[in-house]
């Protein structure tokens, strides 16, 4: 999906480079007239003012995705929790489903009193 949205982006940056062209050339070649050089020089400004909208809209997208490949979040205690006792009770009990699994964990971690809770906080994983 985010190439697709690149793709539009990169296509609509050569869109408007392509009318600026165009619209430069008509005004070189009309520049007697004048009506029709102001409309074409108001028209150039008006794509050079989207090219350069276009450019900082991309510039921030670029940026916000180098932020997410920034160091995930640390894990809470419930999901240190979870890492620890999953596999415990998996080694116990074979055959149950990974939802029964969690069920059970997850009754485990409502069993436990706020001390207890507080050293998984602080356990390094």
């Amino acid at each position: 999906m985010a190439s697709l949205v690149n793709f539009n982006k990169e296509l609509s940056r050569f869109t408007l480079k392509f009318k600026a062209e165009l619209l430069e050339e008509i005004k070189t070649v009309m520049e007697s007239e004048d009506d029709l050089k102001t409309y074409v020089a108001n028209a150039l400004a008006t794509v050079e003012t989207d090219l350069v909208s276009l450019d900082k809209k991309t510039k921030g997208k670029r940026q916000a995705s180098e932020k997410a490949k920034a160091a995930p979040r640390p894990l809470s205690a419930y999901n240190k929790f979870i890492k620890k006792v999953l596999p415990e009770i998996a080694s116990q009990n074979p055959g149950m489903d990974n939802k029964t699994r969690m069920s059970k964990a997850s009754e485990k971690w409502q069993t436990l009193t706020d001390k207890q809770k507080e050293e998984y906080k602080n356990m390094v994983f």
